[in-house]
């Protein structure tokens, strides 16, 4: 059990996901974290006691005096609890609580908790899309943010109140990982950063220019990585797959956005992988309004694009590793390692999504091969197949970490 000895404290505030954080009190109790859990009011009258109780095995705390679990301590509860408590974890976080634990507002259990205790704090907000969203709510997450508390990423989907969009609570399984990162840190063999997703270039509100990515060969790095040991930061341009919180993703849109946030997280990082899909060029100008139908629609002046890959690999120092991705429906081997060598990365996978029968764009797998750039050579590591792209992002991952080894100092 991964988290035997770890003492937890568990604040369920009074949205819809409340009953999400049943699940996750079990899973954390059963890595053998000793779990005590504070509610509101209004988290009382969603989840009700007797499931967190039974399953913390500890009385359920909702006021500001209630006794504490120690007869003869002299503390009230919440300087007892945020004291015995290696992690504060509130789950889900509403944006009323969001609101005043970001200003410091002390005149509940839970809000006395977060104030008084020196444990790490996450926060994991939950609510409606619209709500998330504004600026109100924005504002509050970055203030929190900027007092050292963990504020896990909302995902996307269906919600209660009807509506599709941001806001849901992420699962319990990847809530109980950040707190085992969080509560069992592991030395991390390094940083990679991950750009992933596709770029969106606007030529007028309603209109852009764009190449398809799912963003799933992406996720699929970032877990491999994180599970050989490194941290992983990711760029994540306009994508359909969900991505957890652990990844650490900086949202962008278009070319010039990802390319400043990937020099910026390349700068302190160890490698990078540049699997997005970047359009070639974007609209010279785009327009403030609606194009109507019009002879001004045949004509559309572009400029290119930044090459991110080429960048990366220019300015990488000697401790740097940077791999790219080669899209090539035409002699995709020969195209490959002609691209590796003119954007000088240190690895290649080149990659047929269009070969008909063997995955490609949001599927388990895809026709790709893997080579490596030894100065003016290329050495093919992984042959041209159909395989998965779990087996492509983990020969990635340790191809990155054997690199590393081979230079001197790294």
């Amino acid at each position: 059990m991964r988290l035997t000895g770890k003492k937890v404290l568990l604040a369920v505030t009074g949205g819809i996901a409340a009953y999400k954080s049943i699940s996750l009190l079990r899973l954390l109790t059963a890595e053998g974290a000793d779990v005590r859990v504070i509610a509101t009011p209004s988290a009382v009258k969603i989840a009700g006691f007797s499931a967190f109780e039974t399953f913390s095995g500890h009385p359920l705390l909702s006021e500001v005096f209630s006794p504490v679990e120690n007869p003869t301590a002299t503390q009230v509860a919440h300087i007892e609890w945020a004291r015995w408590a290696d992690l504060v974890l509130v789950a889900p976080c509403t944006a009323h609580t969001a609101a005043k634990l970001a200003a410091g507002f002390a005149d509940d259990l839970l809000s006395l908790v977060f104030l008084a205790t020196k444990a790490p704090r996450v926060v994991v907000p939950a609510m409606n899309c619209a709500m998330y969203e504004s600026a109100t709510v924005r504002r509050s997450l970055e203030t929190l943010k900027r007092d050292g508390v963990s504020v896990v990423e909302a995902g996307s989907g269906f919600l209660a109140c009807g509506e599709t969009g941001k806001g849901r609570m992420p699962e319990p399984e990847e809530l109980l990982e950040i707190c085992f990162d969080l509560l069992s840190p592991a030395p991390a063999k390094g940083t990679v950063v991950v750009v992933a997703g596709r770029t969106e270039e606007p030529i007028d509100p309603v209109r852009v220019l764009t190449n398809r990515s799912s963003g799933k060969t992406g996720l699929e790095i970032a877990c491999a990585f994180r599970a050989a040991g490194w941290k992983v930061k990711t760029v994540l341009g306009p994508c359909e797959t969900p991505y957890p919180a652990w990844c650490d993703v900086v949202r962008v849109r278009t070319a010039l956005e990802m390319e400043a946030a990937a020099k910026k997280a390349f700068r302190a990082a160890d490698a990078a992988v540049m699997v997005a899909a970047v359009a070639d060029f974007r609209p010279a100008e785009a327009k403030p309004e609606k194009i109507k139908r019009s002879r001004a629609m045949k004509i559309l002046k572009l400029v290119p694009n930044p090459d991110i890959l080429a960048e990366l690999s220019a300015k990488k120092k000697r401790r740097q590793v940077v791999a790219g991705f080669a899209l090539e429906t035409v002699s995709p081997m020969e195209n490959g390692a002609k691209k590796i060598l003119a954007k000088g990365c240190d690895l290649m996978a080149v990659n047929d999504p269009t070969a008909r029968g063997k995955g490609g764009f949001g599927e388990a797998t895809v026709e790709c091969a893997l080579l490596r750039r030894r100065r003016d050579c290329v050495e093919e590591l992984l042959p041209l197949a159909t395989r998965g792209k779990g087996e492509l992002a983990a020969a990635l991952a340790a191809e990155t970490e054997r690199i590393l080894a081979e230079r001197p100092g790294c």
